[in-house]
C-alpha cells in the first residue's frame, strides 16, 4: 500500500500511545515525522531512490558555498574541473571540520589556487586554497525527501513507510528519554531496514543478470 502522511501520524500514534491530539497535535506530528524522514532516515540506510549529482561553480576567493535544502549531504567522488579542457581532478574530501581547519587554520594561509580539498560542514562546503578562478565543482549527492505536508501526500517508497513510523517513534521516545520505549521498538525497526536493504539487492541482482551483447 502507499503510505500516506495520514497513516503515517495514525501508525506513530499507535506506538507511541499518543493517540489525542491534545497529547500531541497533528502539526508536531507531522514536524517530527519529517524530520526522521527526510534528515535522519536517508543516512540509516542506502536508498538509491535519493543518489543522485550536484554541482556547482565557485566564485574566485569565496571559499564558502551553501547546499541547496534538497541536497542532505555529497559524497565521493568529488571532481573539479577548470572548463579550459584540461583534465578533471579529484578534490579530497573532509568531514572532520577540526583536522580540515588545523590544514587550513586561515584564509590568508590557504591563499588563493585551484582548490585540492573540501569539506562538507552540515550545510555548509567549504573549499581550499579558496578558489583563484571559476571552477565547476561535481559530487556523488545523497537527495532530501521532499517534505509531507498534506495528509494524502505519500513517500516516495511504499516500502520505506512501516521504517519511517518506527523510526520516528523511536526518536520521539529518545527525545523523551523513554530507553525502554525506544529498545522495544529498536528490533521491529531493524527488520524493517533490512527488509528494504534486501529489496534493493534483489533489484539489483536481477539487472546483473540480464546478459548484454
Amino acid at each position: 500500500m502507499n503510505w500516506t502522511l495520514a497513516q503515517l501520524r495514525a501508525k506513530v500514534r499507535e506506538l507511541t500511545g499518543q493517540r489525542s491530539t491534545s497529547q500531541l497535535s497533528d502539526a508536531d506530528l507531522t514536524d517530527k515525522i519529517n524530520d526522521f524522514y527526510c534528515n535522519v532516515f536517508p543516512d540509516e540506510i542506502e536508498l538509491p531512490e535519493l543518489k543522485g549529482f550536484y554541482s556547482f561553480s565557485t566564485v574566485q576567493g569565496d571559499g564558502e558555498y551553501a547546499l541547496p535544502s534538497t541536497v542532505l549531504r555529497i559524497k565521493k567522488p568529488i571532481t573539479i574541473d577548470d572548463g579550459d579542457g584540461d583534465a578533471v581532478a579529484r578534490l579530497g574530501f573532509w568531514n572532520d571540520e577540526n583536522a580540515f581547519f588545523t590544514e587550513y587554520p586561515d584564509d590568508a594561509s590557504a591563499g588563493q589556487n585551484a582548490p585540492l580539498d573540501l569539506l562538507q560542514y552540515g550545510s555548509k562546503l567549504y573549499l581550499r586554497p579558496i578558489p583563484d578562478g571559476v571552477y565547476t565543482v561535481k559530487a556523488a549527492a545523497v537527495q532530501r525527501p521532499a517534505a509531507l505536508v498534506e495528509g494524502t501526500d505519500t513517500v516516495i517508497n511504499p516500502k520505506w513507510g512501516p521504517a519511517i513510523a518506527y523510526g520516528t517513534a523511536i526518536q520521539m521516545f529518545i527525545d523523551q528519554k523513554d530507553s525502554a520505549g525506544a529498545d522495544e521498538l529498536t528490533g521491529i525497526y531493524q527488520v524493517h531496514l533490512n527488509s528494504i536493504g534486501r529489496k534493493h539487492l534483489q533489484q539489483l541482482s536481477a539487472l546483473r543478470s540480464v546478459p548484454s551483447f
